[in-house]
């Protein structure tokens, strides 16, 4: 079952040459992460070193739930992670599911241009997946 969306925490891109992810927390302030892996082709020089690579689009998308666990130390709580597969079709419907949300935090100031541009990202490849995979 997806989780109930009440309020994005943020999106990402990580350092890995271009997965993504948006955080988000779902019903009873669970923390959630919907995460697009990078698909990737490394390229190799004649000494089969490898020196760059060719994204090819994303891997099949998670949801990462985390939840805490033990005594909260400062700022920090230690978490419980469980990762879950999604359909493309399931990481779509998340995705929809956060367009008002996403708008309203835009209408207000409080996302960023570049955040926005992930977003639709995210979800223009979510759909194109599901489509190549009907």
């Amino acid at each position: 079952m997806l989780p109930i969306i009440t309020d994005i925490v943020s999106l990402d891109i990580y350092r890995d040459g271009g997965s993504v992810g948006i955080s988000f927390l779902g019903e009873g302030k669970h923390w959630h992460e919907l995460f697009f892996p990078i698909d990737r082709q490394y390229q190799l020089d004649e000494q089969n070193r490898i020196v760059g690579f060719i994204g090819l689009g994303y891997l099949a998308p998670m949801l990462k739930t985390y939840t805490p666990i033990g005594r909260r130390r400062k700022h920090n709580h230690e978490f419980n992670t469980e990762e879950q597969s999604l359909t493309w079709e399931e990481a779509t419907k998340l995705l929809e599911t956060m367009n008002d949300l996403v708008v309203n935090l835009q209408t207000n100031g409080k996302l960023e241009q570049l955040d926005v541009a992930r977003y639709y990202k995210m979800l223009d490849a979510s759909k194109n997946q599901r489509a190549k995979s009907r």
